[in-house]
């Protein structure tokens, strides 16, 4: 799993903090982040690992180090991202097997320019470069490699149809389109020796209208490549769609478990062509960061080895606290992808909604004792103040929270209660864990004022208390059927004809839930984007979803006047629109609450406000808010 944050290339502290943490958390092995060969022509992002020269390897020797003296296995997956390699980042045209432009795909929200063709020559070259790459991997100390080719790299365009439509030694058939993979194992093998690992991350399947890659060609792939003898394998599955079905998911709804029917149809497949037991042992996986349904694939013999990927980047702590029978305190990953949007998207390094550490204090998990004992009250019990009370009561302070309503979730409860956000819901599970783990004191049903906080007589005052929704002046802004888009997610009902003003995420969200109950929805937006600040990949999905159920879309269109039965718009050109209304839900947007943090400034001796109070904004923010005040205070 990339996380962008190499120093030019180089191992950095953070690349160390992340990879070593996690070989202390229990993993077995730790196949690190996707390596540039060749660089700047084959890189990914600005701030990706490097292994094209001698001089990463005293770095990546150290990294190896570590992970070897906390108890885990490494492999250094190496890669070059071929026609999916962007200008604004390496100042090249990007090349590839053929001069076939990366289509856009709705999963990684991407496409790109046409790429120059490579000459057999240049690809002998980057066959070399790839194993001068393990070469060097070896050299500093790694037990193998893994050669990356899924998604948008060039090992996967080498192999589907679509991407790769040579007609030399390198194309026109399955035959020749896997023989790049062949001749980089070969020449790993004479470099490394038969006693360093070797293993193929590979695309078994393509969907879509742009999909190269079969099943039978994918399952004839992984049997050369057993026969090349390569030590492991990793399956997994791509799309190339420009539009998702209502089939699709965003990860926030997907399913566990997500490879492991493909791995067993690979082992299947491999074993129908040779006629014998496959032997290469096959790694398998997708949302597996759950114990029993990890080990239900291992007991069905669908894979041998179980990878987690952004289970591990959510909790490094994961096989350690199943071990200990401590799942519960297992922080989940909810599918937000913004791991992922904001290396592709914004070419910047991970963050993560659950873990505030990842791409902050450069990955340093380790807490400081406090020197002082505080008495702490939280004003809130949504994600930010959670993540405060959790660090502030580990560094030794005594802390309570006081929340307002009967339970502790916030902003999360309303983000679970969507459709297709069946892996938000347990991160509330987990903030019930880690407050009983931690005997954090909880106050529920306690609305705090001024005079109220003051009375606690607390040393320190967290106020993260929420956001407050932005008021719009509009005719008929009162009338009885007008409520706040929340109010419907949260239960209240609505009629069958619903005009949703404003379509930012919480407004489309609330679409869908509505679509799904069979409501005929308008969505009205003054801007020209609809959900403009959510993660790529996800948006996509929900807007194409949107779509297919028959939601009207008006971008760049005030509301004019709320009336009982219409609502009277204006579009861009001024003309304008009665819409029939039976419901009117208002999702303008909303503002800082700062309203108790600035009536005690000057009252408490440490005051501050976080979360959504302050800015709101998306978890990942509030989270790191949260556990830096609890941090430094």
């Amino acid at each position: 799993m990339g996380i962008n944050m190499s120093d030019k290339g180089f191992v950095s502290e953070a690349i160390m903090n992340h990879y070593t943490e996690r070989a202390k958390g229990g993993a077995g092995l730790l196949i690190v982040e996707v390596s540039c060969v060749d660089a700047p022509q084959g890189l990914n992002s600005s701030n990706m690992l490097v292994i094209d020269d001698d001089k990463y390897i005293d770095g990546m020797s150290q990294l190896a180090d570590s992970i070897h003296e906390n108890g885990a296995k490494c492999l250094l997956q190496i890669s070059h991202t071929g026609r999916g390699s962007r200008r604004k980042i390496t100042g090249k045209q990007p090349v590839g097997p053929s001069a076939v432009a990366m289509p856009y795909t709705f999963m990684m929200g991407l496409s790109n320019e046409e790429p120059r063709e490579l000459t057999a020559e240049e690809i002998r070259a980057i066959e070399d470069k790839y194993a001068n790459a393990a070469l060097r991997a070896k050299k500093a100390g790694f037990d193998g490699i893994q050669m990356h080719s899924i998604g948008y790299y060039l090992g996967e365009q080498f192999l589907s149809s679509k991407a790769n439509v040579r007609t030399d030694e390198y194309g026109g058939s399955k035959e020749k389109r896997i023989q790049f993979h062949l001749n980089v194992v070969q020449k790993i093998r004479a470099l490394c020796g038969d006693d360093f690992v070797v293993t193929v991350k590979l695309t078994v399947l393509e969907l879509g209208e742009d999909a190269g890659i079969t099943f039978e060609e994918g399952t004839y792939y992984a049997y050369r490549l057993q026969e090349a003898g390569i030590d492991a394998l990793e399956v997994m599955v791509g799309a190339w769609k420009q539009e998702a079905t209502l089939e699709d998911v965003a990860d926030t709804g997907s399913p566990k478990g997500q490879m492991f029917d493909v791995s067993a149809g690979i082992k299947a497949g491999i074993k129908a062509i040779t006629g014998k037991e496959v032997t290469i042992p096959i790694i398998s996986g997708g949302r597996a960061g759950y114990a029993q349904v990890a080990e239900e694939a291992l007991a069905k013999e669908k894979c041998e080895f179980v990878f987690m990927g952004k289970s591990l980047l959510a909790e490094p702590n994961l096989p350690n606290l199943i071990l200990e029978k401590k799942e519960a305190l297992i922080r989940p990953c909810i599918g937000c992808n913004t791991c992922i949007d904001q290396q592709l998207q914004h070419d910047k390094c991970s963050r993560c909604s659950s873990n505030a550490v990842l791409g902050n204090r450069h990955n340093r998990y380790e807490l400081e004792l406090a020197t002082k004992t505080k008495k702490i009250a939280i004003i809130g019990g949504g994600i930010a103040a959670i993540e405060a009370a959790r660090v502030a009561t580990l560094r030794g302070h005594d802390v309570t929270i006081y929340e307002k309503d009967a339970e502790i979730g916030g902003q999360v409860k309303l983000a679970a209660t969507p459709p297709h956000k069946e892996n938000i819901k347990p991160m509330l599970d987990y903030f019930k864990a880690i407050i009983k783990e931690l005997a954090i004191k909880v106050h529920y049903n306690r609305f705090m004022d001024e005079e109220a906080v003051l009375a606690l007589n607390a040393d320190v005052v967290i106020c993260a208390v929420g956001p407050t929704p932005v008021k719009i002046n509009l005719p008929g802004i009162d009338l009885p059927h007008v409520m706040e888009a929340k109010e419907a997610l949260l239960g209240k009902n609505t009629g069958q004809n619903v005009v949703i003003i404003g379509g930012g995420v919480v407004g489309c969200e609330t679409a869908e839930y509505l679509v799904e109950q069979g409501k005929q929805v308008t969505i009205v937006e003054a801007t020209d984007k609809m959900a403009a600040k959510m993660v790529m990949t996800n948006r996509t999905i929900l807007l194409d979803h949107l779509k297919l159920a028959g939601t009207i879309f008006m971008n760049k269109t005030k509301c004019i006047e709320i009336s009982k039965s219409f609502v009277e718009v204006m579009a861009e050109n001024r003309e304008r629109q009665h819409i029939l209304a039976d419901t009117v839900l208002l999702s303008v947007g909303e503002r800082p609450n700062p309203s108790l943090y600035d009536s005690l400034v000057g009252k408490v001796s440490e005051v501050y406000n976080i979360g959504d109070s302050q800015l709101p904004d998306c978890f990942a923010t509030s989270i790191k808010q949260g556990h830096e005040v609890a941090v430094n205070v």
